[in-house]
């Protein structure tokens, strides 16, 4: 299998032959042994995805480095590191199965070197299977904060900071951009559900006195060496003593001014269509930002917003903003973006029915719907592409047939759909949505597809009086279980630690409730029928 990678190239999988194995893993916090998550995952899978699933199953960010180590030493100097380490053993190019892993044998994980977060992972159980096991959360107790809120032990942050060095001061501001600035201001401790918070009030667009290149200076080695590789712009050479960001800022952002297009061929139909709403003076709302949150991400990535006002209201573009917001305010070009934003807002409502779909069908699906005529050559790099770079959707290529899917869940879900199709060759074709239902999409989303949604919901609401960001919490994860055609079972696993903390029990009332929701649910693994609908068709 290949899947598009952050360069925008296809990166070639592996594929495992004949049987494989599912590895149970018990991961632990060093710090608190009473706290734990048995993971299950196949054991052709990399040290790097145990990573990403040990993030998932313990809800951490993945923003760090990490590293592994059989002999259980921080530092190992022959452990296995973060693919961005080019001097060690990369965590992204060892296998499993391939290391050897011996039951009940425990490696050291070491997450983000800084906070130096330890985790005992022991292998307690490996079976044969017959095909790739999906990886998922079997089992877990207790909460772990990945950021506890230290002033409750005395640390004063004001204090603090104002002690801090200047310069230390700011490098740790514009680091913390996008936790503090995006998450924070709408979700964050200083928000307060009582707050009389005016979501239609105006936000200010001005003109900041940073360059894109100290913008591009806040960014990582990694990040800037990720966007030149994709925008076909080559790495400059460092110098003796000079440090390798501020060299690749000034080469990324001297090229760009010179040619935006590159960069115009990073962005979303959605990204750059906002960019124009931006510059031309028209009135922006809090209400519009806080539905294209990532596309303010993209252009703070990018260099072209500065967003550490945002808090005030205030949005600050560079001039390679303005220069980017002309050209897409031409008349053909502002043509064609229309048309991508067409088929990008489209093709996420029918991901949303279908999980992953052949872009070969899906594309002429999309013409159809929208009247549009594109080619799939343009499709492919004026769509997919930006979309997949931002990690809006999976575009994977299957080795054995050359055929692009396109999904909007995670590779190794769309990997696992895949696979579960095989043993469902009876359906040939996507199942078909009604007018009537395709507009209940667009104005409900996919719960207004699912008649039993509404009570379970009313019962989470009204009767356990659970909080609505945690209820909605709930029924996301009840929808991915939902479209992956797994049983209760696996939701159980997911969110046991929030159906404990809501005093939810698995009663015969609420299971009954969760079971219909996930008979109903269209499946991806069905290519859009639901349980419950494939059930009738067996029977007729």
């Amino acid at each position: 299998m290949m899947k598009v990678c952050n360069n925008g190239k296809i990166h070639r999988e592996e594929k495992s032959m004949g049987e494989t194995k599912a590895y149970t893993f018990k991961v632990k916090p060093q710090e608190d042994s009473n706290i734990y998550r048995l993971i299950q995952i196949d054991s052709g899978k990399t040290l790097d995805d145990l990573h990403s699933a040990i993030l998932r199953a313990f809800d951490f960010t993945a923003e760090h480095l990490y590293m592994f180590s059989r002999n259980r030493k921080p530092y190992d100097k022959d452990g296995y590191y973060s693919p961005y380490d080019d001097e060690r053993r990369r965590a992204d190019q060892e296998t499993l199965s391939g290391l050897g892993w011996k039951l009940k044998e425990t490696w050291l994980y070491l997450y983000d070197f800084g906070d130096d977060w330890m985790f005992d992972v022991t292998l307690v159980k490996m079976e044969d299977t017959e095909k790739k096991a999906r990886t998922r959360q079997l089992e877990g107790k207790g909460v772990l904060e990945q950021y506890p809120a230290y002033e409750e032990d005395g640390w004063d942050e004001e204090d603090d900071w104002e002690d801090a060095p200047e310069d230390f001061v700011e490098e740790a501001e514009d680091a913390s951009f996008e936790d503090n600035i995006l998450r924070d201001f709408f979700l964050g401790e200083d928000w307060d559900e009582e707050d009389d918070l005016d979501i239609m009030s105006p936000v200010e667009v001005l003109p900041t006195n940073k360059t894109m290149e100290k913008l591009l200076k806040q960014k990582s080695k990694e990040e800037l060496e990720a966007l030149m590789g994709r925008m076909g712009i080559a790495l400059p050479p460092v110098p003796k003593g000079k440090r390798k960001v501020p060299v690749y800022a000034a080469a990324l952002a001297e090229e760009l001014n010179k040619d935006m297009e590159p960069l115009l061929g990073l962005l979303t139909g959605e990204s750059m269509e906002f960019l124009v709403q931006l510059t031309e003076g028209k009135k922006v709302t809090l209400a519009d930002c806080l539905g294209m949150l990532g596309e303010l991400d993209v252009y703070f990535a990018c260099g072209l917003a500065d967003l550490e006002d945002f808090d005030e209201g205030v949005i600050r573009l560079t001039p390679e903003a303005g220069k980017c917001a002309e050209i897409c305010s031409q008349k053909d070009r502002r043509q064609q973006i229309e048309v991508i934003v067409k088929l990008e807002s489209n093709m996420k409502r029918f991901l949303n029915m279908y999980g992953v779909m052949e872009a070969e069908k899906l594309l002429p699906l999309l013409n159809s719907y929208t009247g549009c005529s594109m080619e799939m050559e343009e499709f492919y790099d004026k769509v997919l592409v930006p979309n997949a770079y931002w990690d809006n959707i999976t575009v994977l290529k299957m080795e054995e047939d050359e055929i692009i899917y396109v999904s909007i869940l995670e590779e190794e879900d769309a990997e696992w759909v895949l696979s579960q199709r095989a043993e469902f060759d009876e359906i040939e074709d996507y199942r078909e949505f009604t007018t009537q239902e395709r507009k209940a999409l667009e104005q409900g989303g996919i719960i207004s597809l699912i008649p039993s949604m509404k009570e379970l919901m009313d019962y989470l609401l009204d009767v356990k009086e659970v909080e609505e960001e945690e209820c909605m919490f709930l029924v996301s994860e009840l929808l991915h279980e939902g479209m992956l055609g797994v049983d209760i079972e696996n939701f159980i696993a997911e969110c046991g630690d929030m159906l404990r903390d809501n005093d939810i029990r698995m009663t015969h009332r609420f299971r009954e409730m969760v079971e219909a929701v996930l008979e109903e649910c269209p499946s991806a693994v069905l290519k859009g029928y639901s349980m419950k609908e494939y059930g009738k068709m067996m029977e007729e």
